[in-house]
């Protein structure tokens, strides 16, 4: 309880100051401010976000970004804060792919309308499809690079395997032939968990794999297939690395119980 309440003095009165100084402003009508400007407001956000909560990010591999070319991110997905450390980590503005339920998140989906997000209704084919549209247009254009998370929803299980990867989120890079770079992230799952309070911060780990790059030949549900091979091999040895180095000896967490999950 008292880890909340430290965290409700950080935080809060920023995030409410944040929120109505320019936050709802720019996902009303993002279109009357440049890109960039919104963009970087939002990752000074997200940096100070995670300075005040503790949260550490590793990164491994980055890619050196280059606004010459764009790049098409696919990541697992195991925490609210996953697109948070993204967007901290880099300068280059991301567009992210999310269920439309996101966009009715308190923060989260005014952050994401922020930065031109693209929400997608499962339910909807025709919307679907639109939603791809706009995709592939963003990056013909190389207005900036995109991130889905081919799992479609949140890996709530710390021992499960990737759920199976969404052939259909891998049309947009195909048919611009844009390379698609895995990340294997880890740890943010533990962010604003009440059972965990790891001593000196909330480590992530943000590993950046080889690009995989597509040819005309391709089509999706191979490239589906070859990406989770990827990146479930490199999400079970962050797995197993994070709880050697992070858990195994902090006795104050009951990480058999969550693990078991």
């Amino acid at each position: 309880m008292w880890k909340y309440i430290v965290w409700v003095i950080k935080v809060v009165p920023r995030v409410i100051f944040d929120y109505f100084a320019w936050i709802r402003r720019y996902a009303r009508r993002p279109e009357r401010y440049p890109l960039e400007v919104r963009y970087a407001k939002v990752r000074a956000f997200c940096l100070r976000l995670c300075r005040k909560l503790g949260v550490k990010v590793n990164v491994v591999n980055r890619p050196i970004q280059d606004r010459s070319e764009v790049r098409y991110y696919i990541c697992n997905h195991v925490g609210f804060f996953d697109p948070i450390v993204l967007i901290a980590t880099s300068r280059e503005p991301i567009f992210f792919v999310a269920k439309k339920e996101s966009k009715k998140m308190p923060f989260v989906g005014k952050i994401l309308k922020c930065i031109d997000g693209v929400f997608i209704d499962r339910g909807n084919l025709r919307q679907e499809i639109q939603a791809m549209k706009v995709l592939r247009n963003r990056l013909a254009d190389k207005k900036g690079h995109v991130c889905i998370y081919p799992e479609g929803t949140r890996n709530k299980s710390y021992t499960a395997p990737l759920a199976d990867f969404k052939p259909g989120g891998f049309k947009p890079a195909i048919s611009n032939l844009t390379p698609i770079y895995p990340i294997a992230i880890w740890g943010t799952q533990f962010i604003l968990q009440s059972k965990f309070h790891l001593k000196g911060g909330y480590n992530v780990l943000l590993v950046f794999l080889p690009e995989i790059n597509l040819t005309s030949e391709d089509d999706t549900i191979n490239i589906a297939a070859k990406a989770q091979e990827i990146m479930q091999d490199k999400v079970n040895n962050l797995r197993n690395y994070y709880y050697d180095v992070y858990l195994r000896n902090d006795k104050r967490n009951r990480v058999g119980k969550f693990i078991s999950n």
